[in-house]
């Protein structure tokens, strides 16, 4: 993946990441949930080659679902198997599994499925002091575990449920939000089996 790509986007979590303030209107960029409407909201704001690094005021801000969601419309433009995943990333956080949307791209070198973390790149893991020892385009399904995997894991061991969440100090946690994202990630690979 280019991180001048990456820089399409600004994570509405990340302003203080790099002392920025996220200008309260510029949020609503949050609800653009398709690729063209996104593509039109980056290019309005510097209408510069998609692969030239942008200003952090010049991003469209988004979320993890939006960076997945539109790698996974680049892989697919170039004929390679993908679709969004909704799992829990081990390596984030050290305290808890943090629920976020990744790609999974068909890797027809190694003839399996591929999960990415779409949101990392070496400047985010330098300042958010991550230990990465493995491929960020083949992350090992123990680093990210697939809704699917959390609820079985929690259907076998209920008093780890408060580990899954949707953010450090949030009140998103616990079975019923792992149940949640199970079915999001059902509708993702639903979607994504009709070619959405």
């Amino acid at each position: 993946m280019s991180i001048s790509l990456l820089t399409l986007f600004l994570h509405f979590w990340d302003g203080s990441f790099y002392n920025y303030q996220i200008p309260l209107k510029r949020l609503s960029d949050i609800e653009t949930r398709y690729v063209e409407k996104m593509l039109e909201k980056i290019i309005a704001l510097d209408n510069a080659e998609l692969i030239k690094e942008r200003a952090l005021d010049k991003r469209i801000v988004g979320s993890c679902r939006d960076y997945a969601t539109l790698f996974c419309a680049i892989l697919r433009y170039h004929g390679i198997p993908a679709r969004t995943r909704v799992a829990f990333s081990a390596f984030y956080f050290k305290q808890y599994y943090h629920d976020e949307v990744i790609l999974e791209y068909w890797n027809e070198a190694k003839q399996r499925w591929c999960l990415v973390d779409t949101r990392v790149t070496e400047p985010h893991i330098k300042r958010q002091k991550l230990v990465i020892n493995f491929d960020l385009l083949d992350v090992p399904r123990h680093q990210l575990i697939i809704s699917r995997l959390a609820w079985q894991m929690l259907r076998k061991c209920p008093s780890h449920a408060d580990k899954f969440c949707g953010g450090d100090k949030t009140k998103n946690k616990g079975i019923w939000y792992v149940r949640d994202r199970l079915i999001q990630d059902f509708a993702a690979l639903d979607f994504g089996m009709r070619g959405g």
